[in-house]
């Protein structure tokens, strides 16, 4: 047994103290957990004030539009869209673009269109099928399509559908001219109402050269009566008759922007500017489409402007991601009036005479895209392929050209598929006697027909032929012929004059086919095989050199 005194108890209880003081000071100093810290309000203020920053700045940073080049096209590319918003007027001559694909009795000088539907842009993706000439699936999607004298080519194929289907999404509106004996004025008073139709647009553009080969319009309708057709154009032509000769590139209202072929390889970003086909366009920054950012363009017409027929303008809304326009808002005014054209110049007005028809035509839509799908492979533009037509195969021997422009009349008909030939009904000018004195001088004095339009009617045909004598005076005369060979009857329906501008040339005058020739490569069931369906509903408008 130890024994401790009381000094010595004494002198260790501080001791023991110590160590109590110290445990408890460790325990107090330890690190404050982030729970801790959190509750503090300056603590949470500042956290606070960090995440609203930091969600501002990925708000600001994602929505910030990359500048980009447009996507190329791809086979098997579809996109859908909302047709909204859409109007067209057109008045007198511009009706034809309505009432050449339908038939109708009435004289229709106005035609009025709302319409809204739905819209469905798609490039075909070809099988293999289409490529049986081909050594190799190297140009696998494209397809076989024909050239405007008949030669098959390899092409990419693209088509544009829209459907104006249910109440109140398709209404059309008719004008008529008056019956009253001495008038020509034009009824306000409409017929027509609500009715349902669809359009679809297909187009083949060449592979190698990437210049168009064809256009095929398919419609039907729903109105007074059941319409429905297919009408085919070759080259350049297409669904605004001759406002497409005048400016090709004026067709891109019709359907959803292609970009890549718009805009090429520009860098799309604020304040780029271009031109293409005809088009003027500037993006000028960006605008919201619903909750997403887009870049907007907007594009002016030129030809329309310089040559003072009006306007046409485009604004397009682009992503980066489609490769058509996402949105497309169009507003097109045209008109044939004096009016308008008051500040172009003598031969600008002259030009625009010889192609732009009488009247006014109008034309307001929007597209909107509601469904995109792409496609996987490339468009392979700009590559050539096996078996593609050469220019030998193309051009007419020189042993079956006619050189008429040396001191003939016109050019040869000599057709077996039709009545009433040009080579026959010229007869009738000097049968008409004085009523066609300005022709039968022109053509009795080295005068020549410049251009020839025929029309059946009936068991009759109409020819319209244009005249230029050796003055270069010129002008028009419109003449029924019924009948065969010498029995032929003649009949006299107007006349009329030109201005200045049409000069007698005949060194101008190039080494032609005959009609008869040309006629027979359209029936060649090799060539035009759907022209074989109703050989006697082909009936062919000519215009001559």
């Amino acid at each position: 047994m130890v024994d401790v005194s009381e000094d010595e108890l004494s002198s260790k209880e501080p001791v023991t103290e110590v160590a109590v003081s110290s445990s408890s000071s460790a325990r107090s100093e330890s690190p404050t957990t982030l729970v801790e810290m959190i509750q503090k309000p300056q603590v949470a203020a500042v956290l606070l004030t960090v995440i609203i920053l930091g969600a501002g700045g990925w708000y600001y940073i994602n929505n910030q539009l990359e500048p980009f080049t447009a996507d190329s096209l791809r086979y098997g590319d579809e996109m859908r869209y909302a047709v909204l918003d859409g109007s067209f007027m057109a008045t007198e001559e511009f009706v034809e673009l309505i009432t050449d694909r339908i038939e109708t009795e009435d004289d229709i000088c106005k035609i009025r269109m709302m319409f809204e539907g739905s819209g469905e842009a798609e490039i075909t993706d070809g099988q293999a099928s289409e490529l049986s000439n081909q050594g190799t699936l190297d140009r696998l999607g494209a397809v076989q399509a024909k050239g405007g004298q008949g030669m098959d080519w390899l092409a990419v194929e693209s088509t544009n559908t829209m459907d104006f289907t249910g109440p109140g999404k398709f209404e059309i509106f008719r004008h008529v001219r008056s019956s009253i004996p001495g008038s020509d004025a034009c009824s306000s008073t409409s017929l027509g109402g609500d009715g349902n139709g669809m359009l679809t647009v297909t187009r083949w553009t060449e592979l190698r050269e990437e210049v168009n080969l064809g256009t095929q319009l398919d419609f039907s309708a729903s109105l007074d009566g059941e319409y429905q057709g297919t009408a085919m154009s070759y080259g350049i032509g297409g669904l605004l008759g001759s406002l497409d000769l005048l400016s090709p590139g004026l067709g891109l209202i019709l359907q959803p922007v292609e970009l890549s072929s718009f805009f090429g390889n520009e860098y799309i970003t604020k304040d780029a500017t271009g031109t293409s086909s005809g088009w003027e366009w500037r993006v000028i920054g960006t605008e919201k489409i619903g909750s997403t950012n887009m870049w907007k363009v907007t594009a002016t017409q030129q030809d329309v402007r310089d040559l003072c027929l009006g306007y046409a303008t485009m604004n397009l809304w682009l992503d980066g991601v489609s490769p058509w326009a996402v949105k497309q808002s169009v507003d097109v005014a045209v008109s044939s009036s004096e009016s308008n054209q008051a500040s172009c110049s003598g031969w600008q007005q002259r030009g625009v005479d010889a192609v732009l028809p009488e009247g006014e035509l109008e034309l307001h839509h929007t597209f909107e895209r509601t469904y995109l799908q792409r496609g996987v492979k490339a468009l392979e533009l700009g590559r050539s392929y096996d078996n593609r037509p050469q220019a030998n195969e193309l051009n007419p021997d020189d042993d079956d050209l006619i050189d008429w422009g040396v001191d003939g009349l016109h050019m040869p008909d000599n057709s077996t598929h039709r009545p009433h030939p040009l080579d026959s009904a010229i007869s009738c000018v000097s049968d008409l006697g004085s009523i066609a004195s300005g022709a039968n001088s022109a053509l009795s004095n080295d005068g020549y027909v410049w251009r020839a339009i025929d029309e059946p009617n009936g068991t009759a045909t109409e020819w319209n032929i244009s005249w230029v004598a050796t003055d270069n005076t010129a002008g028009w005369l419109l003449y029924s012929v019924e009948g065969v060979n010498d029995t032929l009857e003649c009949e006299y329906i107007a006349k009329g004059t030109f201005d200045d501008s049409i000069t007698h040339n005949r060194e101008s005058i190039p080494e032609v086919l005959s009609l008869e020739a040309v006629e027979a490569r359209l029936m060649s069931q090799q060539r035009f095989p759907a022209l074989q369906r109703d050989r006697g509903s082909v009936y062919l408008k000519r215009l001559f050199a």
